[in-house]
């Protein structure tokens, strides 16, 4: 008969410590702050807060911690590994030290580590505007201990799945970067433009135009909508399946409807940084656009993959998503898109560079199904293995 132990009967849980920023110093002790705890890991990306603060050994990190988001995004567990170490636990994250023989680190890692026990701190949490998870609420969660052994093979199983599943991930991190490079060599900075090609207005060559704007209480004509939230990572759409379907008070005109070839920015959204972000359209059917996008159709002979590539090199995006002084902006509008100058490269060397794209997105393409397949087993492990009470 498998046992079921509340948490605090098999680790100690440590609140973190309330550094003050006057302390913060450009070296010294590492803090994890609750920025750090993503979903599954530990990010490492802003690592220039430091503290010199020897005489707090009480919030001191240990190889093996689990670490738990207490404040906003509640629920998210990390795993500390080695290499983040000396490090010290901040205020607002939760630090699960195992101090029973019972239980493996790794498989208490992976009881936490999923959508079901994230949504119970969810439910779980306080507050309106930022939710708080209460520790005391954590130390009563039971978790599922069967035999060490039983624990080992589950560990194996899903630290496998879940290293194919990085692994592919890194792979198509590092297909879009050879696609960025291999730009750079073939047409250099679009906007340096240090191969002299002759350059003309995006609204000379492409028309633009906002989307679709819709009420809650709208209704009489349904449509599929490409929204903020299907653009994500994607160089292209392929499929709408997925679309949300919106209702209108009036049937929209067609020229509301994507096309083919079309390429959609984020015009505007609540998230800065995702002000700018295009994908190109490459599936066909009755799809509108939201009223947070704003469509560019060209009107030239100008290989649209090549265009779309341009648009995401990292200088061209500065160019139309910050300000003079750096900052990402709040909103694009078409009077800014339209007055981008746009690189004309010969048309031969924009086709070449396009079959360079597609062989690179059918490799993607591949890496992409491998993921959501470990993902679904990853998924239905979890289910198997764990049962929350």
């Amino acid at each position: 008969m498998v046992e079921y132990k509340k948490l605090n009967e098999i680790a100690t849980i440590i609140n973190g410590y309330a550094f003050k920023s006057s302390k913060y110093i450009t070296n010294g002790y590492r803090v994890i702050r609750i920025t750090n705890v993503q979903k599954g890991f530990l990010c490492d990306d802003d690592p220039k807060y430091y503290a010199q603060e020897k005489s707090l050994s009480k919030y001191e990190l240990f190889e093996k911690d689990i670490l738990i988001s207490l404040t906003g995004n509640v629920g998210r567990v990390g795993f500390v590994e080695k290499d983040i170490l000396p490090a010290y636990l901040n205020q607002r994250v939760g630090c699960i030290r195992i101090n029973s023989e019972t239980i493996l680190p790794r498989y208490l890692f992976h009881f936490l580590n999923n959508d079901l026990f994230e949504q119970m701190c969810i439910k779980e949490a306080k507050g309106i505007a930022q939710l708080n998870l209460s520790t005391e609420w954590l130390k009563n969660v039971r978790v599922r201990v069967p035999s060490l052994e039983d624990q080992q093979r589950i560990v194996n199983i899903l630290d496998k799945a879940e290293e194919i599943r990085t692994k592919k991930k890194l792979a198509n991190e590092k297909l879009d970067e050879f696609l960025k490079s291999t730009f750079i060599d073939m047409f250099g900075d679009p906007v340096t433009n240090p191969k002299d090609f002759p350059t003309q207005k995006l609204n000379d060559i492409a028309t633009l135009k906002n989307g679709i704007n819709f009420l809650k209480g709208d209704s009489g004509f349904e449509v599929k909508c490409l929204g903020v939230s299907n653009f994500k990572d994607n160089n292209f759409i392929v499929d709408s399946t997925n679309f949300n379907v919106v209702e209108v008070s009036n049937k929209p005109s067609e020229d509301y409807y994507l096309k083919k070839n079309d390429i959609v920015f984020v015009r505007s959204n609540g998230s800065k940084e995702l002000v700018g972000r295009t994908v190109l359209i490459k599936t066909e059917g009755k799809i509108v656009f939201s009223g947070f996008c704003i469509r560019c159709r060209l009107t030239s002979n100008m290989n649209p993959i090549y265009l779309l590539m341009l648009l995401k090199t990292e200088s061209m995006k500065n160019a139309f998503s910050h300000d003079g002084h750096g900052c990402n902006i709040k909103s694009l509008n078409q009077q800014m898109l339209g007055n981008l100058d746009i690189i004309i490269s010969p048309l031969e060397l924009q086709n070449q560079f396009a079959q360079i794209v597609h062989k690179v997105e059918a490799q993607k393409e591949k890496n992409q199904k491998v993921i959501e397949q470990m993902d679904n087993l990853f998924n239905s492990l979890m289910q198997q293995a764990f049962n929350y009470k």
